[in-house]
């Protein structure tokens, strides 16, 4: 974690196009909210991510996480997975 507010952190480390981890989760590794998951509202390019929820605990520089994208059960999302 690079930057935070209440909902929203930026990971300059993480890549994709906006709308890549759109209501996906992200599990936090390391920090105060360790072993806490929260649902992914939005993500932009730059590796901005945006929480559905605030976080437990305030989101500290350094904090350690894991992000995962989820179906959005589209047909594009499909071709997307190479399940069509």
């Amino acid at each position: 974690v690079g930057s935070e507010t209440d909902r929203q952190f930026t990971a300059s480390a993480l890549s994709g196009a906006t709308g890549l981890y759109d209501g996906g989760l992200v599990e936090w590794l390391t920090g105060n909210n360790a072993g806490k998951s929260i649902e992914v509202e939005l993500f932009t390019t730059g590796g901005i991510v945006g929480l559905a929820h605030p976080a437990p605990f305030a989101v500290q520089v350094g904090d350690t996480f894991r992000i995962r994208r989820d179906c959005p059960k589209t047909f594009a999302a499909c071709k997307d997975y190479g399940q069509h």
